[in-house]
């Protein structure tokens, strides 16, 4: 009865140490983050003039990159010659062999897209022609891409958060210096014949040869690194200026953890 009792429990301690062996860690490491959701929109709306069109009316938009993991850590990438301080180390929840993921692509959609459909023959407004979508494809194909160290063009231009307590998230505020972690969203709005299939978006009016074509979403954004770390979920807004749409639209960065 003894031995009995023995084994019972030698099992029940075989099988407790192998479900925290199977259990998945919901903790980021020293330097690499639980999976992340990341889901970008632009939502971005205009009143139309007719005698300062064509232009967009409206467009919504968002794209999804699902799975990711974030690890923060140098790379020297030696054919490009350039050195990164973070890297992607999951895609879709699948953990990345071998050479790190410097991009990835992701899915998206086009919700919304209305086109102001009057145009003035001459400058004077006093004759309108009208204006019609001649593509209208709403699949999305953004990317994903990380920009190494030094790699932001204009610091001015870079969304982030700049500064950290340990209790809070840290305001929003532009960045003043670029040697963090920094990545680069690409909507792919611009379809062309290596992405038939994908979104493109054209336009034309009578009487003119030429259709106009949307111009494309890019932005590059700092990640909160000391926040990802902990696991945090993490919404961040923007005003963002379509070049085809006046006025000011919103630009929306949301990471959730997935685990």
């Amino acid at each position: 009865m003894n031995l009995t009792n023995r084994g019972i429990c030698l099992i029940i301690s075989l099988l407790l140490l192998s479900s925290l062996v199977i259990q998945p860690q919901q903790k980021s490491s020293k330097d690499e983050t639980v999976f992340y959701d990341i889901k970008v929109e632009f939502d971005g709306s205009a009143d139309c003039n007719p005698c300062n069109g064509p232009y967009l009316t409206k467009l919504n938009l968002t794209a999804h990159f699902d799975g990711v993991k974030f690890k923060f850590s140098s790379y020297y990438d030696k054919e490009a010659e350039e050195t990164f301080n973070w890297r992607i180390s999951s895609q879709k929840k699948q953990l990345v062999q071998g050479y790190p993921i410097l991009s990835l692509l992701g899915e998206g959609k086009i919700w919304s897209v209305k086109l102001c459909d009057k145009t003035p023959k001459e400058k004077d407004c006093k004759e309108l022609k009208s204006c019609f979508f001649t593509t209208n494809r709403s699949v999305l194909m953004p990317v994903l891409v990380v920009l190494p160290q030094g790699g932001a063009e204009d610091d001015e231009e870079v969304f982030g958060t700049w500064g950290t307590e340990k209790d809070s998230i840290p305001p929003i505020l532009p960045l003043t210096m670029v040697n963090e972690c920094i990545v680069q969203i690409i909507f792919g709005l611009c379809g062309d014949e290596m992405m038939s299939q994908k979104a493109k978006v054209e336009w034309s009016c009578e009487e003119w040869k030429e259709p106009n074509s949307i111009e494309d979403i890019e932005f590059v954004f700092a990640l909160p690194k000391d926040q990802l770390l902990k696991g945090l979920p993490l919404q961040y807004d923007y005003e963002y200026s379509h070049p085809d749409i006046p006025g000011m639209g919103k630009l929306s960065i949301v990471l959730y953890p997935s685990d």
